[in-house]
């Protein structure tokens, strides 16, 4: 699927282009049912057809210097100018499922969940996915071994295929994986040598083993009761920062959701607080890039809320509307990744009282009225960062 934003990573809705080329082989039109697949395969939906007939007379590029065009580099622009590539334009969907559109988009049926973007593909027959993942090589040896935990062609990753996923188990509770907590002193040392391994279908069914990233892999068994601090890269929100939607990632998962830690008042302070620190560990790394005199004060000057913070300021001779969405700087662009590495803390549920918790206790006093809506947090972000786009 192509769109004029192709540039950047906003998300279909309710309207977006196919190759003419492509739509005329596959005979797509009204009433063709459709499937929307993911370029990783990590999601498939549909079937899906369309509330009007597909539109042309448009081409690749065509609307590049409408303005739309603005926020990216004007060179990259220019090349995607290309009017030997015609567009077909698709607008509304329709759906057997209703499962699958926003109920609250009725006028003109739309994804109740925008994550298809440009490069993802659009098919007219349903893909056929495999069952399972092959196990790892030494799986035998893995599930007779009463040091280890084993999960055994389970779903892991919500797309219907079976995957496999193990780990070390904890000397202090050998039902639960031994995990570095960031809050637990003795883990530290009882977990040094811990071992997490995953055959995930959404990493290509390739053996991972001990990756900085691997509690994501499979965090529903890797760290069913624990809270795990991922933040979103810093963006601008009234022209400051705000760790508590950075904690509350707009693309978060139904794993994501159900976190324990979600649920309570203090388990949401100890990732706001999370995303805090590892937002000034970015400030000083930034700061010590060569030649990057990070003054934090204008990362979000005159930034649309939703975008990420401008570090190294616009490329010279850019619009005042140009929005970069990596740093300008090549050094300070690599920092953010290497910080935020999944933080595994002790659970946010009262019954559970790790350091953090202890720490809130005198910090955060009596309830709110209201405990807040997680929903609607996602919600909030996520319609910031649309506005954010939008912007002019």
């Amino acid at each position: 699927m192509y769109a004029t934003y192709s540039l950047g990573d906003m998300a279909f809705k309710d309207h977006g282009w196919v190759y003419s080329a492509d739509a005329s082989t596959l005979g797509i039109d009204q009433r063709t049912k459709v499937w929307f697949v993911k370029s990783d395969g990590s999601r498939a939906t549909g079937p899906y057809t369309f509330a009007r007939n597909l539109g042309g007379g448009g081409f690749v590029g065509k609307q590049a210097f409408d303005g739309q065009g603005d926020r990216f580099n004007q060179m990259d622009v220019c090349k995607l100018y290309s009017p030997e590539l015609p567009l077909k334009f698709w607008n509304g969907l329709k759906s057997t499922n209703k499962n699958l559109l926003d109920p609250h988009h009725r006028h003109n049926g739309a994804f109740r969940h925008k994550i298809y973007t440009p490069g993802d593909f659009l098919l007219a027959e349903e893909l056929l996915k495999p069952k399972s993942c092959k196990p790892p090589k030494a799986w035998s040896g893995l599930k007779s071994d009463r040091n280890y935990i084993v999960f055994e062609g389970k779903d892991l990753d919500g797309d219907k295929i079976k995957d496999f996923a193990w780990c070390t188990a904890d000397p202090a509770r050998r039902n639960r994986c031994c995990l570095k907590l960031a809050d637990d002193p003795k883990s530290q040392t009882r977990c040094k040598n811990a071992k997490l391994g995953t055959v995930m279908s959404t990493q290509g069914c390739d053996e991972e083993v001990n990756s900085p990233w691997i509690v994501l892999n499979a965090p529903n068994v890797f760290a069913p009761n624990n809270c795990v601090c991922t933040c979103d890269i810093p963006r601008c929100y009234g022209g400051s920062f705000n760790a508590k939607l950075q904690a509350v990632r707009a693309s978060s998962n139904l794993w994501t959701k159900q976190q324990s830690c979600l649920r309570s008042e203090s388990g949401r302070k100890q990732l706001e607080r999370c995303c805090e620190a590892k937002i000034e560990r970015f400030k000083r790394a930034v700061a010590s890039c060569k030649g990057m005199a990070a003054d934090v004060r204008e990362w979000c000057k005159g930034v649309p809320d939703g975008n990420e913070v401008q570090v190294g300021g616009r490329p010279r001779g850019t619009s005042g509307k140009y929005y970069a969405h990596t740093p300008t700087d090549a050094c300070a662009s690599s920092k953010w990744k290497e910080i935020d590495v999944p933080t595994v803390l002790a659970s946010g549920n009262s019954v559970h009282r790790g350091i953090v918790d202890q720490e809130l206790a005198g910090q955060v006093s009596g309830k709110d009225d209201k405990e807040p809506d997680l929903a609607a947090l996602l919600q909030e972000k996520a319609e910031s960062t649309m506005q954010g786009w939008c912007a002019r």
